[in-house]
């Protein structure tokens, strides 16, 4: 009989140990409850932030406020309040279970901002590539517009240029072709002179003394 109450007394003992760990079926489990709190904190946030720039709303308005989207929280979740308060009652009593339940919803939250920041580097993005896209179509039409006139101007000023380089060459040659023909004309001048003069050597009288005429000099 002794030997019989240690063995149920060990048996009792393990069951309890056994279930120390788990939460009630009845209870709304840890992942759950870690959810709707979440949610619950998350609409609390929100009502905060629609306050700031607006008029502030009385305590009893924003209860009101949050109590319907409490109500429309446990609505989604499929929790009755009923469930809801016994649950939170038991994790108030179980500070590890409830410190857990707040552990997970940490979790929750880090990913969340790691993918709210995600989402605003890629929103981020999007709008420096749609600037740069409509800066790239505001010069397209700025090029499509003056393009013509631009293309006009670069042939003005290359016909000017040629324009200018034939003046040129026509001038100096204008200017070879005259001081060439000075040159000849002073030589021919020149020539003329010295028949000239040869001419009149060669009608001097004969000398005395000699039977032809020997010019005493001559212009080479």
């Amino acid at each position: 009989m002794r030997k019989l109450f240690f063995v149920l007394t060990a048996a009792i003992t393990l069951a309890a140990c056994g279930d120390k760990g788990k939460v009630p079926s009845n209870i709304i489990q840890q992942d759950k409850m870690s959810k709707i709190l979440f949610d619950m904190n998350l609409a609390d946030v929100n009502s905060r932030e629609q306050e700031l720039g607006v008029i502030i709303h009385s305590d009893s308005v924003r209860d009101l406020t949050l109590k319907t989207d409490y109500l429309h929280i446990l609505q989604i979740h499929n929790v009755s309040v009923e469930e809801f308060m016994e649950s939170y009652r038991y994790y108030e009593s179980h500070a590890d279970k409830l410190r857990e339940v707040y552990d997970t919803m940490l979790v929750v939250v880090k990913r969340e901002r790691l993918l709210a920041d995600s989402l605003e580097a890629k929103r981020q993005e999007a709008l420096r590539k749609a600037e740069d896209d409509l800066r790239k179509k505001k010069v397209d039409s700025v090029k499509k517009i003056y393009g013509d006139k631009i293309n006009a101007d670069s042939i003005i000023n290359k016909r000017a240029d040629s324009i200018q380089q034939i003046t040129f060459k026509k001038t100096a040659d204008s200017l070879r072709a005259a001081s060439l023909k000075d040159a000849i004309d002073k030589k021919k001048q020149l020539n003329q002179q010295k028949d000239s003069v040869n001419k009149r050597l060669r009608n001097l009288p004969l000398e005395r003394g000699r039977g032809k005429y020997e010019p005493p000099v001559r212009v080479s």
